[in-house]
């Protein structure tokens, strides 16, 4: 990973959602969060997102500051610690971070913030682009 440059969190959670969003086009969701666990079901079954340790690792050096807030705001929200060590399982911690990330951006959107049971429809996938652009 050393000639590539990492992205920011929020920028890999953004260019996570903008890479298969098109792909749900046409599909029903109950809510901004069905539509993040559509996006990360994959990530979710593999329990990696970067399919390389070496690389979560790298990304978890990167997002230092936002792992130690995302542990801090995950023990507020589910009343534990997650369940993986970023230390010993680099790649599932990555993996929950990335999923955890598109839930919140999903459900911070303004054109999704009140919608149940919508389809995403080619106009809603450019409102949901427009916005997280």
């Amino acid at each position: 990973m050393n000639e590539e440059k990492l992205l920011s969190y929020d920028e890999y959670v953004k260019q996570f959602i903008l890479n298969d969003l098109e792909d749900c086009t046409g599909t029903k969701f109950e809510d901004a969060r069905a539509l993040a666990d559509r996006i990360t079901e994959g990530i979710n079954a593999d329990g990696t997102a970067t399919y390389w340790r070496q690389e979560a690792i790298d990304y978890i050096k990167e997002w230092w500051y936002e792992a130690g807030e995302f542990i801090e705001e995950y023990e507020l929200e589910f009343g534990e610690k997650p369940q993986h060590n970023p230390f010993s399982e680099p790649e599932l911690f990555h993996a929950l971070m990335v999923i955890i990330g598109c839930e919140k951006m999903l459900g911070n959107l303004e054109c999704l913030k009140e919608r149940e049971n919508f389809t995403l429809t080619k106009t809603l996938v450019n409102k949901i682009t427009a916005e997280l652009n």
